[in-house]
């Protein structure tokens, strides 16, 4: 998992660009960190391919999950045990659990966590959402060629 990160960290820094470094042919395993079986699964999602491991994965974590891992709190071991004990695996389920008094129940949560993860959730609902500029230039650019 630890080359997956470092992978996505190479590819989305700028100045690259993964369609355009494909289109141009280069070999994205010359990059830091990147070998060959990750660079064909980098190419094969760059040019709109599925990935059978990615969609494995995306089916055994439930899609609110994300939003969790969104939060300066809890992290992920206490996400695990969120989900784990109680099911929580939304915000909103998250949100309802606090309300209920669920979280108390679970070892290493108290009232301290259950009001720094309500601030984080009243935090995130006035946010707006941000995408770094090569990941969103990733997706707008082929689909702007298409149009």
């Amino acid at each position: 998992m630890l080359a997956y990160g470092r992978a996505a960290w190479q590819v989305g820094e700028p100045p690259r660009n993964v369609a355009n470094m494909l289109a141009e042919s280069e070999d994205l395993d010359e990059m830091p960190c990147i070998g060959k079986d990750l660079a064909d699964k980098i190419a094969a999602i760059a040019r709109g391919g599925r990935l059978l491991m990615l969609h494995q994965l995306a089916r055994k974590v439930p899609a609110g999950i994300t939003g969790l891992l969104a939060l300066p709190r809890p992290g992920p071991k206490r996400l695990h045990l969120l989900y784990d004990k109680p099911g929580i695996d939304s915000i909103d389920k998250l949100q309802a659990a606090i309300g209920a008094g669920k979280l108390r129940t679970v070892p290493g949560i108290g009232a301290a966590i259950e009001v720094k993860l309500l601030r984080a959730i009243g935090e995130r609902a006035g946010a707006t959402q941000c995408n770094k500029l090569a990941t969103a230039q990733q997706i707008v650019v082929p689909l702007a060629r298409q149009a």
